[in-house]
């Protein structure tokens, strides 16, 4: 096992870890505050230790000990979910199986997203691009959603949320047959 650090927001909805990540001032936080208001559960906020077990190819993120249920808010500062929302707003560990990245740039597609060799950071494999690196077989999905004045950021993850369950669900129910 390989413990690093990790820098977005971590949180679970509908059973999915979801590992939200982007440049400091994206929005992460307050996307993931919005959701939390809509059933979903925090693990960590701004950087969740990241657990990556080669045995079964799984990435797991957890909250350090000392943040527990907290988020930084600009503007705000800091708050404590549990106390706003209840403990059932916060885990402590979740199994990662979609990076969204928040992003400013126009290229938007459908990607697969994975750390690079030596851990250090996420590299991405699409249809559009070239990368230098070849996927290994931990690459975790993820798709980037793009920034821009007037889109409702939280819908938008939501809504890549719910597709990425209704595809998963379809290929385990293909998986079956």
């Amino acid at each position: 096992m390989n413990i690093l650090p990790g820098h977005g927001v971590l949180f679970s909805l509908k059973s999915i870890g979801i590992f939200l990540v982007g440049e400091s001032g994206t929005g992460k936080s307050e996307t993931v505050l919005q959701l939390v208001t809509q059933g979903a559960v925090l693990i960590c906020d701004d950087a969740p230790e990241l657990d990556i077990n080669n045995n079964n190819r799984e990435v797991t993120g957890s909250c350090p000990d000392g943040f527990h249920g907290l988020m930084h808010i600009r503007d705000i500062g800091i708050i404590n979910i549990i106390d706003l929302f209840g403990q059932q707003s916060f885990k402590k560990q979740q199994s990662i199986d979609l990076v969204i990245e928040l992003t400013q740039s126009r290229n938007q597609s459908l990607s697969n997203i994975h750390l690079t060799p030596d851990y250090k950071q996420w590299y991405y494999n699409t249809q559009h691009e070239n990368s230098k690196h070849k996927p290994d077989s931990w690459g975790v999905p993820g798709m980037k959603i793009q920034l821009s004045p007037g889109r409702n950021i939280p819908l938008l993850v939501l809504t890549a949320i719910s597709q990425f369950a209704c595809t998963d669900q379809q290929s385990t129910h293909n998986i079956k047959q």
